[in-house]
């Protein structure tokens, strides 16, 4: 054997261990195969949040509170009902006679003047919508964060994918280039420059799982299994291992459907926004409490009636009282209810502004992804495919150099990875344009100020 090629060999095998060594330390373990996998469609996790998430919960008991209170509201005074027994000696109770004593009965109603109680009715309905208002956008707010979950979840698993493609590759390449440097056709030092370009996909693999990681955790945290086991909305095969431990698993695809909303629909939804109606259910909530603060002035009437029985003689009496705005005037509560109408208007104006804002943000992202999208088409990505095949082939009848399988290697995975991008960046912001508006029933909300001052005084 010639001292060439036991050089060689013993260049291949320093390599060989080397590239064994290389492998081992750094090769991504795939995570172990769970006993337990629950596989959702995006409805399935939208239908759990809307079941289970804590704060939708929360919100919908506040409208409950709200409705409760409008109720409670609208009541009329109770009347006061008075007994009376006087003339009895605290010394001596058994020696008062009857004609000494006095029997009294009386009963007192207040009745509220200036609408006090329309108001009053008209801010707590008001501040009813609102609630109702604000439920709507922490749906609206949490039905962005599932989406945004579950297709960043997908984009990672199919980033993670790809890694793995060209990993697969690299690892075909490197096998091939062992070959060559036995035989003597390429040096040495090509092998190694080749295996430390492998490091930049493990990374990138180790960071695809990474982000599907985070985002399966903020989607579990979204649907909040723990607090419900929604087994109707599982598949038969998954509804019966659920349980709080299971592995989710989202089941669906970056392709999103076409949209036909345009910006001027988008415009014209503006106000519907859940945030803004609450905003400006605030300011007739404080434009009515302002009203009700005015007509604290006004004092108002307690009527009552009376009988006297004293003896045989019995008599019956009427009164009337009022309160006398002597030391409080109740102008301190109008200044107050004024200033906190000017900062509800205050606070409207800002949320109207930021939904404008927002609409014409939403829909140059939206439009720009689509437009990115648009490049690459399947031309274009079979187009990287066959380049990278082509320079794999020609290396391996030695007609090109490694230079050449490199750059078509990053060239087929940049377009991948920008495909995918493109993808889930006009999923979400399919997402983002159709949800701009009202999710909830609070846009159908009938004016405030309906029915306040009407009858109804009792339960």
């Amino acid at each position: 054997m010639s001292a060439r090629v036991v050089r060689q060999l013993a260049v291949v095998a320093l390599l060989g261990w080397g590239g064994f060594a290389w492998t081992a330390d750094t090769e991504v373990k795939a995570p172990a195969a769970d006993a337990e996998r629950m596989e959702l469609t995006i409805d399935q996790a939208l239908d759990m949040m809307r079941r289970n998430n804590p704060g939708l919960v929360a919100a919908n008991a506040g409208v409950e509170a709200a409705r409760a209170a409008t109720h409670a509201a609208s009541r009329l005074p109770n009347p006061v009902l008075s007994l009376e027994n006087s003339g009895v000696s605290p010394t001596h109770p058994r020696a008062t006679t009857d004609t000494g004593r006095t029997y009294a009965v009386g009963l007192e109603q207040l009745f509220e003047t200036a609408g006090k109680r329309r108001w009053r009715t008209m801010t707590a309905r008001n501040q009813e919508l609102s609630a109702e208002a604000s439920a709507s956008d922490a749906l609206r707010q949490l039905t962005l964060a599932v989406y945004a979950s579950f297709y960043g979840a997908i984009l990672a698993r199919e980033d993670e994918a790809l890694a793995d493609e060209v990993l697969a590759s690299i690892a075909r390449t490197e096998a091939l280039m062992r070959t060559q440097v036995t035989e003597g056709d390429i040096p040495a030092g090509d092998l190694v420059r080749f295996q430390v370009g492998r490091v930049q996909y493990q990374q990138a693999k180790l960071a695809a799982r990474l982000r599907y990681d985070q985002a399966i955790s903020d989607l579990v945290a979204a649907i909040a299994p723990t607090i419900q086991v929604p087994t109707d909305v599982m598949t038969p095969s998954s509804a019966s291992a659920w349980h709080p431990g299971a592995t989710v698993v989202p089941n669906g695809d970056l392709i999103a459907p076409p949209s036909t909303t345009t910006l001027e629909d988008l415009r014209a939804r503006a106000g519907e926004r859940p945030d803004v109606l609450a905003a400006k259910r605030q300011v007739d909530a404080a434009n009515a409490a302002l009203r009700l603060a005015e007509a604290q002035r006004v004092p108002d009437v307690t009527v009552g009636v009376g009988a006297n029985l004293q003896g045989a003689e019995y008599t019956v009496g009427v009164s009337a009282s009022i309160e006398l705005p002597v030391f409080n005037t109740y102008r301190g509560a109008s200044a107050q209810a004024a200033a906190l109408l000017r900062q509800a208007e205050a606070q409207y104006l800002m949320v109207r502004t930021a939904a404008v804002n927002d609409v014409e943000k939403v829909w140059l992202a939206y439009d720009s992804s689509r437009q990115v999208l648009a490049v690459y088409s399947a031309e274009t990505l079979a187009r990287a495919r066959h380049g990278l095949e082509i320079s794999e082939a020609a290396y391996r009848e030695g007609a090109t150099g490694l230079i050449d399988v490199l750059e078509a290697r990053r060239a087929y995975d940049d377009t991948r990875s920008g495909y995918n991008q493109a993808l889930f960046a006009v999923r979400l912001g399919l997402v983002q344009v159709e949800h701009l508006g009202s999710l909830g029933g609070s846009s159908a909300a009938p004016a405030a100020g309906g029915g306040g001052g009407g009858g109804g005084g009792g339960d």
